[in-house]
């Protein structure tokens, strides 16, 4: 005899195995039509969009548009000298340069401040690590910014031009040919002037300070390692032992300025100081050495003099300008560099 089914109390209302499977359908289709939250993926795979779109694409563009201008040229039969055609691919790649590298530029910077990133499984926002600070304060303080900052690039310039005039005569070879190129390149004509001076800033500054940078944020939250990395993309971009090194310094003290004072108008500002400084250093170093050879025992005395003093003014230079920024910051960096 069977047993009897024990009553249903009342209210309850039994639950089958196909209203069970019903009720996880509903759920996995509720979740389903929910939003995904987009993040970004913190991590080294950045450092290879470094290589490929800052460097590949900053290279391939200077490559590209030197090849359509001096094909131009042959097809329209200008007769222009060597370096003037030289000069004029280089406006057009930087012209170039700028059209691409700044939508990309923006793009990048938007969508830090939209998405949140993940580095080891834990989540912040981009403009919380090593953020961009916009360049804040009255008009007067953004003067003495400006002033600040071109002390420093003059100062960079001068202190990289006695290191190099004081090595010359343990690497001639390479010295030699970085004389070369340099005089190949760039001429004291306002073409010339206008690329190294106006130009180079804007582009370069667009590419590694924009878009190298962004991505180097994405890999690390090390201020050491994202400044380093930027500053290595644009030391590799400029082709030669000699000019790279000394750009792989330019780099991360503009990537330094840009983090931490004011972003690009900030380090275009540096870099113009730099560029622009290159054509009067010899006011300072030539006199230099004169004095060392008549009172120091030697020339190079006085370029050590130059160097010790210049890198001193920049250095304080740099560290006024960042505590400066860091009071008109509503949240300012707590990065000791």
């Amino acid at each position: 005899m069977s047993e009897a089914m024990p009553p249903v109390p009342t209210g309850f209302v039994p639950i089958t195995d196909s209203d069970t499977s019903t009720s996880l359908q509903q759920t996995s289709q509720s979740t389903a039509s929910q939003p995904q939250e987009k993040i970004i993926h913190g991590g080294f795979r950045w450092l290879l969009m470094i290589a490929l779109v800052c460097l590949g694409g900053y290279l391939g563009i200077q490559i590209l548009a030197t090849v359509i201008f001096m094909l131009t040229a042959f097809i329209a039969q200008l007769n222009l000298p060597q370096n003037t055609l030289i000069e004029y691919s280089l406006l057009l790649a930087q012209l170039t340069t700028v059209v691409i590298g700044l939508p990309l530029y923006r793009y990048l910077r938007l969508i830090n401040s939209r998405r949140p990133i993940v580095f080891k499984d834990k989540k912040t926002w981009l403009d919380s690590v090593l953020a961009r600070k916009d360049w804040q304060g009255s008009v007067s303080k953004k003067i003495i910014d400006v002033i600040s900052i071109i002390v420093i690039g003059i100062a960079l310039q001068l202190v990289i031009s006695a290191a190099l005039t004081l090595i010359e005569p343990f690497i001639p070879k390479l010295m030699g040919e970085y004389s070369e190129l340099m005089e190949q390149v760039f001429d004291t004509n306002w073409t010339s002037i206008i690329a190294l001076v106006v130009m180079a800033p804007i582009s370069e500054e667009i590419f590694f300070r924009g878009v190298a940078l962004e991505y180097a944020r994405r890999s690390s939250t090390k201020l050491w390692f994202v400044v380093v990395a930027q500053a290595l993309a644009f030391g590799i971009a400029h082709g030669n032992l000699v000019q790279g090194t000394y750009a792989f310094v330019v780099g991360a003290v503009l990537g330094l300025i840009c983090l931490r004072v004011g972003g690009l108008p900030t380090s275009i500002i540096g870099h113009f100081a730099v560029n622009a400084s290159s054509f009067f250093v010899g006011y300072f170093l030539n006199p230099a050495m004169r004095l060392g050879e008549k009172y120091l025992g030697g020339g190079d005395i006085g370029l050590m003099l130059i160097l010790l003093v210049f890198a001193a003014v920049g250095i304080v230079s740099y560290r006024v300008l960042v505590k400066r920024s860091a009071q008109d910051q509503q949240t300012p960096l707590k990065l000791d560099i």
